[in-house]
Order: C-alpha cells, then structure tokens, then sequence
C-alpha cells in the first residue's frame, strides 16, 4: 500500500477529491464529491476533513475485503496519508473523548476520529503544501498526487454546479446526525440550535404583523445578506431601520401618540395622517427632491461598490417606480 491524498475545491460548496496509490502509481483508487450540509458551512477545512473520512472509510473497506487474514497483511502494509490542510490532518490522531461539539465541523470529525482509531493498516500522516504546480522544480510523489486532486477536485465541483451530481452521503459512523427541519447540524451544535429557535420565532413574528405566509419568509428571504449586512452597518444606522420596522419611528402618527403633536398632520403637504408609508411617498415638492437627491447618492454608491449593473437598474427602476 502507498500513499494516500486528499484535496478540496471550489469556494462556494465544498468539494473532497482522494487518492490511494501505488508508490509506483500502477494501481491505484480515485473518488471524492460534494460534502452535504448548510451553505454556511462550506469552506476548504471541511472539504479537507471530507478527504481525510473519505479515505478512512475506503481503507477500512479494503481490509473488511481482505478477510481474517487482514492482520497479517495490513501490518506489512503501510500508508503515508498526505493533506495540504494541516489543520484537518491534525484532527486524525485526537482522541473521541477530547472532541466537543462546539467545534465546527463535528459531524465529519466524529466519524472519522472513529475509523482513523481503529484503521488496521499502520498509517503515516503528513502535511504536504498545496498549489506547487508552478514551483519550477520536480515534485515530489505526494505533491504530484496533491495537484491531480487539486485538478480532479475543481472537476468535481464544475460538474456539480452544471449537473448537481457526485453527492457524497452522510456518514453514520461518530457521534450520529442531528438534523434542524431537514438542515444538517455541522458544528457549533448548541449555538445553531439556539439561533435557529430565535431565527424561527422571528419569522412568525413578521409574517403575523406584515400578513405574509412563513413559507414565502423563510425561502424568499437572503436573511444571510441581511446579516452581513446588519454587520456592515454602523450603529445610528442599525437603531435607524430597528426603530423604522418596529414602527417607532417619529411620524405624526406616531408623535400624536407619544402626546409630542396635538395632530398627527404632515408638516410638508398637509396630509391628515403622517404615517410611515406617506413618508416615502408624500407629494410634496421638497419631499420629491429629496427622495431624487437621495436615489442618485444611492446609484453612485452602487457603482462605487462595483456592484453588478444589471442589479444596479434592477434596484434603482424598482425604488423609482415605487
């Protein structure tokens, strides 16, 4: 038995591309796919540990085929195990007891602490650097192996994005799955759990206050970009839109209530009722051209993000409109 490699791929989703090879490269086992779980939890270390648990479980296949005489040939058979992730390979000496499930990525760490304990071919781990394609000097074995998965890796996941294939099942072995409304639970188990109770509670709220169906709320939504962007956001900002969808906001509607106003009328067009909705669209000359002032800062501020020019139209025709 020789060496073993694994690789990961695009950003985006991620993707496990493994090798078991002959030192002479005269026979060998290629494989790899998709990793299943949340969106958010795709990244490079996941793609690495779904390599190394590939591998694992490949190996342990071959000497559950081999039969009652696999002691005496696994024992002779060693295998150098390579990654270019340093921080994945580290995980395939730890003990199961040591691992905790606020570490991100429990579910492909539990399994493959499990069959990487009790894998009966003696193994050598080591870390091989990445992406030495253009180093301008001969490579060794692992680092070849390491850029054609490299390659076969990046297939993979060009593959996928035309054809949705090469799904890689979820493991059974570890700790088990624990799923949330059909999402896979990757890591961070107490965290997710709690986020996705809020997270749940905050879309019954709005679909009872605005009318509209959970459904729409939960599939329709990017609530992702709405948190990167909540993130990006200074904080008069954030007060700003808390108190403008909480309803707070100083309206005459609102400043009649707080007994601020003995009317609720607007000070620009002398409508009865200065509600949030006559705001945006109040008819008033002086209101009109501040809306306009402020669409423009909004179009340059679009161009200056580099942001793509079709949402640019898309974004300034549907506010226009409105």
């Amino acid at each position: 038995m020789g060496p073993t490699v694994s690789r990961a791929g695009l950003r985006g989703f991620a993707v496990a591309s493994l090798s078991v090879t002959t030192p002479d490269q005269k026979e060998w086992i290629e494989g790899g796919g998709v990793l299943p779980g949340p969106l958010l939890s795709q990244d490079p270390y996941r793609s690495e540990l779904g390599g190394l648990l590939g591998m694992a479980v490949c190996l342990s296949s071959m000497a559950t085929l081999i039969g009652p005489s696999a002691n005496a040939i696994t024992t002779s058979c060693a295998v150098t195990t390579a990654c270019d992730g340093l921080s994945a390979l580290q995980k395939v000496n730890i003990r199961k007891e040591t691992v905790k499930p606020t570490w991100k990525n429990f579910d492909l760490i539990t399994p493959l602490v499990d069959l990487w304990t009790d894998m009966p071919f003696p193994t050598k781990l080591q870390h091989v650097l990445g992406h030495q394609d253009n180093v301008n000097r001969p490579l060794t074995l692992l680092e070849k192996l390491n850029v054609q998965m490299d390659a076969r890796a990046k297939h993979i996941a060009l593959n996928h994005l035309h054809y949705r294939t090469h799904q890689i099942s979820e493991q059974h072995a570890g700790y088990g799955k624990i799923f949330i409304d059909s999402t896979l639970v990757t890591g961070h188990i107490q965290e997710t759990l709690n986020h996705h109770i809020l997270h749940k509670q905050m879309i019954e709220f709005l679909a009872n206050k605005w009318s509209i169906d959970e459904e729409t709320l939960t599939t329709q939504v990017n609530w992702y970009a709405f948190g990167k962007a909540r993130e990006e956001t200074s904080f008069p900002i954030q007060r700003f839109m808390a108190k403008w969808i909480s309803g707070d906001t100083a309206t005459g509607r609102v400043m009649l209530r707080r007994k601020q106003r003995l009317i609720a009328k607007c000070p620009k067009c002398d409508e009865e009722d200065e509600h949030l909705l006559h705001i945006l669209t109040c008819p008033s000359t002086e209101s009109t051209d501040f809306r306009t002032s402020l669409i423009a800062e909004l179009a340059v501020w679009l161009r200056k993000e580099c942001t793509e020019p079709d949402l640019q139209k898309f974004l300034i025709a549907g506010i226009t409109s409105w």
